[in-house]
Parts: structure tokens; sequence; C-alpha cells
């Protein structure tokens, strides 16, 4: 007994066939749908870094989208030993206030000076919200930090580069004021003997 092909719904089974296509293409695109926001998604990053002479917390939204509505909570202990007053109201209302960080770009939250991280609480836990569904659970260590790396501002970044500009150009300029001065030189010299 053999299969008869000619008595076979060729097209049952191309419609189940095609059913089972359209199903497995959808289970595709919904995976890579989410891989796709993931992958884009605003992602904060937390950090304590120090410019100049101040430790600050650094928040980075190392994502591709732009993080909204971020609301964020700091452990009593630590915005409790914040050792200036205008300090530890910028912690506290971090809570209140939403702020945004574009895609790729960060924020800096004083936290002390150099002189003053010994008298510091060490532990920071951060909690909190961003865009409506993300949640932050971070905790930092001071003392991880401590006699780290200076990182320059982008002020202080870009002051320096001037100066760099402006040394590279007066060393450019170099033979031309030596040359000024000796005509200038050889000039008032020559004042001087025509006058006497």
């Amino acid at each position: 007994m053999g299969l008869d092909l000619c008595k076979i719904d060729w097209v049952a089974v191309s419609a189940v066939a095609s059913f089972a296509m359209v199903v497995i293409t959808w289970f595709t695109l919904q995976q890579m749908k989410r891989q796709w926001e993931e992958e884009r998604r605003p992602n904060l990053t937390f950090s304590i870094a120090i410019s100049q002479v101040w430790y600050v917390l650094k928040i980075s939204n190392i994502g591709k989208q732009n993080a909204s509505d971020i609301k964020i909570n700091f452990n009593k202990e630590f915005v409790d030993n914040l050792l200036k007053e205008n300090i530890r109201k910028t912690f506290r209302d971090l809570h209140n206030k939403s702020f945004v960080i574009e895609a790729g770009c960060s924020k800096y939250f004083l936290i002390c000076s150099c002189e003053e991280v010994e008298k510091m609480y060490n532990k920071i836990n951060i909690t909190g919200k961003y865009c409506g569904k993300y949640t932050i659970n971070d905790s930092l260590n001071i003392d991880e930090y401590v006699k780290s790396l200076i990182v320059n501002d982008a002020l202080t970044t870009d002051i320096g580069d001037i100066r760099k500009g402006l040394v590279i150009l007066n060393n450019s300029h170099y033979p031309i004021q030596k040359s000024l001065d000796i005509i200038a030189k050889y000039l008032l010299d020559n004042k001087r003997k025509t006058n006497n």
C-alpha cells in the first residue's frame, strides 16, 4: 500500500505550511523587536568621579535614547552625612524633581571636596525609576573611588584645548617675532646713532 499523491489535498497542506510560516515569522519578529528595543533603550549607570578637587556623583545615559522622568532616592545615612546643606538639599530634591539625561550624556552632582571625603558616609544606595518603566537599584562605595584619577570636566578640558592651541600658534609665530625684535633693535640703534 503506497501513498497516493493524487488524493492528497495539496491546497490544505499548502495552507497549513503557510500558516506555520506566518506563526514562526511573527514570533521571530517579536523577538527581534524586543532585542532592538533593549539595545536602543535608555540605560543609566552610576559612578563617582573626581573633578579637580571635588568628588561628584556621575550619572551617565549609555543608551541610545534619552532617559526622561528620572527620579532618584539615596539612602538616608548618605544624604544626612553630606557636609554642606545645599548639597544635601540637591540630593533630597532628586527624589521629588524629575530630570532628563540625553543619550550618550552625563550629569554630575557634587558630593564633597577631596579633603572632606574621609568624613563621608561610605556607602551610597541608589533607587528610583526613569522613563516610567525602568527601575534603578544600584550601590556605590566611596572608598573604591578614593585616590582615583582626576577627571576634567568639559569646561576644564575645553580651556586646556584652547591653551594648547594658543601655545602652538605662539610657537609658530616665534621666528617672526624674533625677526621683528631684531629689526626693531636695528632701527633703535640707527636712530640713536643719527641723534648723536
